[in-house]
C-alpha cells in the first residue's frame, strides 16, 4: 500500500515510510507535527538523527525530542569478569520499545555505515534499526531525508598480502533507500 499522508502512516499497519525532499521543505517540521499526532494517539515514539548537529536541530524543532542514532542504539552495562571480582563496562544495544521511530537526515545512514562494536563485533546502524522492527521492538520507522544529498562517507579497509591495512575513503550508495518522487 502506498501512503501519501504521513498521518495515515501513524495508524496503519505499514512498518516503513520514506519521506524524501530537498533542504528547506519542512521535513524536520513534519517530524514535530507527527510527534504531536503520536501523542494524541497515545503512541510511544522517539526521533533520531545521524549527527549531533542534526539531533540538536531536531530537538529545537520538537520541544526537546531527538538524539543521535548512536545514543539511541547504544548504552553501557556492567558485566562481571569471569574468575575475577571486577566488573567492567561493556557496550550493548538497548533501547525502549517504540510504536514509531522518526529518523531525520536518513540519507546519512545505510547498511554499510558502522556503529560501535558490541562484544568486539562490528555493528551497522541501518541493519540494527531494521532488526529492531523485525523483532517487534520498534513497530514502525519513518525515514526522512534528501536523496540528493551526498551519501555517507565510509572508510573501507583493504588487507594486502603483507597483512597491512590501507584505508580508502569511499562514498556509500544510499540512493536505493530513497524513492525519487
Amino acid at each position: 500500500m502506498l501512503v501519501s499522508n504521513p498521518i495515515e502512516f501513524l495508524e496503519n499497519q505499514e512498518q516503513f515510510m520514506i519521506v524524501n525532499g530537498p533542504a528547506g521543505t519542512g521535513k524536520t517540521s513534519l517530524i514535530s507535527k507527527l510527534i504531536e499526532e503520536s501523542k494524541k494517539l497515545g503512541l510511544s515514539y522517539d526521533a533520531i538523527a545521524y549527527t549531533g548537529k542534526a539531533a540538536s536541530n531536531l530537538r529545537s524543532k520538537t520541544n526537546g525530542i531527538g538524539k543521535t542514532i548512536h545514543s539511541f542504539l547504544y548504552t553501557y552495562d556492567y558485566v562481571h569478569q569471569d574468575g575475577a571480582d571486577d566488573w567492567r563496562r561493556q557496550r550493548i544495544i538497548k533501547f525502549d520499545n517504540l510504536d514509531i521511530l522518526f529518523v531525520d537526515e536518513a540519507s546519512m545512514i545505510s547498511s554499510s555505515v558502522e556503529g560501535f562494536s558490541v562484544n568486539n563485533i562490528k555493528t551497522y546502524l541501518l541493519p540494527e534499526l531494521l532488526s529492531a522492527v523485525k523483532k517487534g521492538v520498534i513497530q514502525k520507522i519513518m525515514l526522512i531525508g534528501d536523496s540528493h544529498q551526498l551519501p555517507p562517507i565510509i572508510e573501507e579497509r583493504k588487507i594486502y598480502d603483507d597483512e597491512t591495512t590501507n584505508a580508502e575513503i569511499v562514498l556509500d550508495n544510499s540512493e536505493n533507500l530513497f524513492l525519487r518522487i
